[in-house]
């Protein structure tokens, strides 16, 4: 057996594989895509609006003339 033939015969192992994975996801039923309803936060939950970093000193804020 020469290096061709063993060459040869990997490609061919590796061209059925992706022929398989191919036909395999093209035949796969893909689950229909569900709008989930989220429950109501719990009570113990802390929600807050003030959201907001203060990060006016920090040298990424500062204005370019300064």
């Amino acid at each position: 057996m020469s290096a061709r033939d063993l060459i040869d015969g990997c490609m061919g192992f590796i061209c059925v594989l992706w022929l398989v994975e191919h036909l395999v996801s093209m035949t796969r039923v893909k689950a229909p895509k569900r709008n989930r309803m989220l429950p109501a936060p719990s009570p113990l939950c802390e929600r807050t609006g003030s959201f907001e970093v203060g990060m006016h000193g920090c040298a990424l804020t500062k204005r370019q003339a300064e």
